[in-house]
């Protein structure tokens, strides 16, 4: 392969993209020696560290944590938590969890990753598990595992995952305390536990769970009948100006556009092409714009070539 590759131009999708994949993204010595010790800190049997030195070598660790990225924050969480700011790790995941997950998967978006966010990448399943069984108050550790489970379709991301215990949750989703940490997406686990025949029933009285809430939380992610889509077709016309790109994920169901069509004597399609095609332009929206494309059927070899500089560019 690589012999047929070396004649191709430089320009030339297959080309580009194996330069970029095979080169190694050499650490600089102090990376080298923060990764040594956050390896050796996540293989130790502790879950609280107590020894002066190194909490003060984690504490000046977490200082040179520079980005917000959400790996970022995943690993700032544990970090806290292993020096025992409880606290602090804690907020971490309640921001996380309060944010709706198509304004995190915005917010978060990456054109390079940090040494941190690859440190985290590559140990992600010791960190969650970790957070997971800390010998503290564990609901917020089981409602952060419990939203990345809900919101993420990475399949190595939700085989970790699996394998941790948030069954603690299950007796606590009715208190108003637990209420109150997270509303949005605790009305979600709530909802999702149910059938849906009861899940309609309980929407439909969700009076005060206005348009834009459902929009960010339920539509797009769970099960509802018909019933249900029309009620919501007929207030998408103010929201699909106010957020065109989440219009377009909440109107992933046949009959919620089947719904919209009838109510705006328009089709959903039309222009929707055309407007995807701009959010590529934008590395914040640029994922999220691709998958629509694709999904549409809208493939040629400028999508191609536009995706390949995205994800190789430095």
């Amino acid at each position: 392969m690589r012999d047929c590759v070396l004649k191709l131009p430089d320009s030339h999708p297959v080309k580009k993209w194996l330069k970029w994949i095979s080169s190694p993204k050499k650490l600089t010595k102090k990376e080298e020696e923060t990764r040594g010790f956050l390896m050796e800190i996540m293989n130790s049997k502790f879950n609280l560290i107590t020894d002066l030195k190194v909490k003060t070598k984690i504490i000046e660790t977490l200082a040179e944590i520079k980005g917000d990225s959400l790996t970022e924050k995943i690993l700032k969480s544990y970090l806290y938590l292993l020096v025992g700011n409880i606290t602090r790790s804690d907020n971490i995941m309640r921001e996380i969890i309060k944010t709706p997950p198509a304004k995190l998967w915005r917010e978060h978006h990456k054109l390079s990753y940090s040494f941190f966010d690859m440190m985290t990448k590559e140990n992600l399943e010791q960190i969650l598990e970790r957070l997971s069984r800390h010998p503290s108050d564990r609901k917020m550790q089981n409602l952060f595992i419990a939203y990345l489970s809900s919101f993420s379709n990475d399949p190595s991301l939700k085989e970790i995952l699996s394998d941790i215990d948030t069954s603690g949750l299950d007796g606590t989703l009715s208190l108003k305390y637990i209420e109150n940490i997270a509303p949005d997406f605790i009305h979600f686990l709530r909802l999702s536990r149910l059938e849906v025949s009861r899940r309609n029933q309980r929407l439909q009285k969700m009076g005060w769970f206005d348009t834009k809430g459902k929009a960010y939380w339920i539509w797009p992610f769970l099960e509802t009948d018909s019933s249900v889509s029309v009620e919501m077709a007929k207030e998408l016309k103010a929201f699909e100006q106010e957020d065109h790109l989440w219009f377009i994920y909440v109107m992933h169901d046949e009959r919620m556009a089947d719904s919209f069509q009838k109510k705006n004597n328009q089709s959903f399609l039309p222009g929707r092409r055309q407007y995807l095609r701009s959010l590529l332009e934008k590395p914040e929206t640029f994922m999220l714009g691709l998958f629509k494309i694709i999904e549409f059927g809208d493939i040629d070899s400028q999508l191609v070539n536009k995706t390949l500089d995205f994800i190789t560019r430095d």
